[in-house]
């Protein structure tokens, strides 16, 4: 039986593209985003994809570097940051 492991990468959160600010002044920022991989003998499985190119970007070379063919992507809830 194969042994499973993890790894997790967590994404800065993203400048929210509206004029509105923090009553500080600051810009409104998303929280960060953690993609977990499942990681078997020689397959992965992604949890909770990002959402810009430049995260997916980052995603993709860090399970290229894993040496895992990518088979699934889960979504564990519904809203625009997956």
């Amino acid at each position: 039986m194969t042994e499973l492991r993890y790894d997790v990468m967590v994404l800065d959160g993203m400048r929210r593209n509206r004029a509105d600010r923090l009553p500080d002044g600051s810009p409104i920022v998303s929280s960060p985003l953690a993609c977990t991989l499942i990681l078997g003998e020689s397959d992965a499985v992604l949890v909770d994809p990002p959402l810009t190119r430049e995260q997916v970007q980052r995603i993709g070379d860090w399970i290229e570097g894993q040496g895992r063919r990518l088979i699934h992507i889960y979504a564990t809830h519904g809203h625009g940051d997956h």
